[in-house]
């Protein structure tokens, strides 16, 4: 039977050829297959050499002639590495290639996600020295009225849960309240106590009221880690919105004791405080602005509804309402939002890099630090990391805030049926049509900037609708009839120019019937219903509601 060949014949040869083998095996440093295959082929050239030599000592010699003629161990472990390579098969090759250039392609991420990941931003502007230069006026601080809303706020006792609970005094609009005097014993009790225990706070807001404006200087939370934008503290305008109801249901309490001169002062009270939040800095306090001016005006039209005025409280009622906005009503002023948005960004971005920066992932967590909902503090740092790969870079997101806010500068000054008919695309579509990972600062920050300009021409037109109706009222009074159109009561002299329809082109919508009249605005569909509102399931007004007409004023009804 054939003997099978020993799997090491290096054994058998001389012990200078068999380390010079072991040697050039160990040096090639290479595939354990190859090295076996070279072993081999070094080993059958000794045999072959050494065959026909039987003295041991002449192999020995022959032997170490041979390894002197191979030369350097290390150049020929080379050189054999190289043979190897350069025989293996073609897809061992391309995969050998690839598994190297994935290699250096990993090595390189790995490179750049640790450069990518300590990045740090360098804020550069102090926005919050900005907000406090927008529109700050020069006075004197007994023409400051923010002491007086500060002192209002300290005395102010808020309603309790009970009355909170109560439904009368849960209502904020006027359609669906039937009267102090029809209210519940207990109700009127409880709301006539709370006006009491809040008489002082109720006179600091009148005297903050009286004065020409409210200044007070934006800073950022003391206790927050960083001085972002977003971390400036607002005034308490919760308990603003409560001293006014105060006043509201004041005026509601007087009007019931037939003192109607009292009724209306408290009214104004709240209308004139109205301004001062309208023309602050910030959007939320602007918007607390509109609520108090809408609040006033709604109450002094349930008013005039309720009680027959003489022509001379008509005509200074509308003056003193007239007053109130003698650069005609505000419209919303978004500055405080774009720096925010700025500022967000200086401080996540680095300043240098592709794209003029990247969005630093440490840095993007610290927004929550914000309380911002859109970072909590549980987002893990490979997401953030991935967020801030796919991100659009510091120029061009700055580039993109810069182009939706001045589009929403030039959108705040047409009305929403100037957009509508002109078809031109708001800063809100522009922001939807964003992607929402490349962008998404922008997405988690950005307000509803057409949602809000709208809130101010509704605004304005309660406004305008109010002087218009206590015109018509003294038309009436003095004429005995309601003019056949606005322009009748416009060429009188009992209005100075005519309230604008924000949801059309022209002016509210008026028409008599008999001895009523009937004046409303189209409202967000733009659509004349014929001044019928839009009801909710339980049957109550809503107010700008599409499907509905904006302010409507009846004689037995008002929204």
């Amino acid at each position: 039977m054939e003997n099978k060949p020993r799997e090491n014949r290096a054994d058998d040869l001389p012990a200078n050829a068999t380390e010079f083998i072991r040697q050039v095996v160990r040096e090639m440093r290479y595939r354990r297959k190859a090295r076996r295959d070279v072993e081999m082929e070094l080993t059958a050239h000794f045999e072959d050499e050494l065959r026909d030599c039987p003295d041991p000592q002449e192999r020995q010699k022959r032997a170490q002639r041979l390894v002197e003629q191979f030369g350097d161990v290390q150049l020929l472990a080379v050189l054999c590495r190289r043979a190897k390579k350069r025989c293996r098969p073609l897809w061992a090759s391309a995969v050998v290639r690839t598994g190297q250039g994935l290699g250096v392609l990993l090595l390189l991420f790995v490179l750049y996600t640790v450069w990518f990941v300590a990045g740090r931003p360098r804020p550069t502007v102090d926005y919050v020295a900005l907000l406090n230069q927008m529109g700050r006026p020069q006075i004197v601080a007994r023409d400051n009225a923010w002491p007086h809303y500060e002192k209002a706020i300290a005395l102010l006792v808020g309603p309790d849960e009970e009355l909170r609970s109560m439904e009368a005094f849960a209502r904020r609009g006027r359609p669906d309240y039937p009267g102090f005097a029809a209210l519940p014993e207990k109700a009127r009790r409880a709301i006539a106590q709370w006006v009491q225990e809040n008489e002082a706070a109720w006179q600091e807001f009148r005297t903050a009221s009286l004065r020409p404006y409210c200044q007070r200087p934006y800073a950022c939370d003391p206790n927050a880690k960083e001085p972002w934008m977003l971390n400036v503290q607002m005034p308490p305008l919760a308990p603003i919105r409560d001293v006014a109801r105060v006043g509201i249901w004041r005026s509601r309490l007087a009007l019931e004791h037939g003192d109607v001169s009292r009724a209306l002062d408290d009214c104004l009270t709240v209308a004139r405080a109205a301004p001062h939040w309208q023309t602050r800095g910030t959007l939320i306090e602007q918007l607390v602005g509109i609520a108090l001016s809408r609040l006033a005006h709604e109450e002094i039209l349930a008013l005039v509804h309720e009680r027959v005025l003489a022509p001379v409280q008509l005509a200074e009622l509308q003056r003193k309402i007239s007053a109130l906005y003698p650069d005609r009503y505000p419209s919303i002023d978004m500055e405080s939002e774009r720096l925010v948005l700025l500022d967000t960004i200086q401080r996540v971005f680095t300043n240098s890099g592709p794209g003029g920066g990247h969005l630093a992932p440490l840095a993007a967590k610290s927004l929550a630090v914000t309380g911002h909902d859109d970072f909590p503090e549980d987002l893990t740092g490979p997401w953030l990391t991935a967020l801030g790969m796919i991100h659009a870079g510091r120029d061009d997101t700055v580039a993109k805030v810069e182009q939706i806010f001045e589009l929403q500068a030039k959108c705040a000054k047409l009305t929403p049926y100037e957009r509508y008919t002109a078809d031109r695309m708001g800063a809100d579509r522009i922001l939807d049509s964003l992607p929402k990972y490349r962008y998404a600062l922008i997405h988690s920050l950005a307000p509803a900037l057409d949602r809000a300009a709208d809130l101010a021409f509704q605004g304005r037109g309660l406004h305008e609708a109010t002087l218009t109706i206590l015109a018509l009222h003294r038309y009436r009074a003095e004429k005995g009839r309601y003019p056949v159109s606005l322009g009748e009561l416009q060429r009188a002299g009992y209005l100075e120019v005519l309230p604008v329809d924000p949801y059309r082109n022209g002016s509210l919508v008026y028409h008599v019937t008999n001895d009523d009249f009937t004046l409303y605005s189209l409202s967000r569909n733009f659509q004349d219903n014929g001044g019928r509102p839009a009801l909710d399931r339980k049957g109550r007004r809503q107010k700008w509601a599409d499907g509905g007409a904006g302010p409507v004023v009846l004689p037995i009804a008002f929204s």
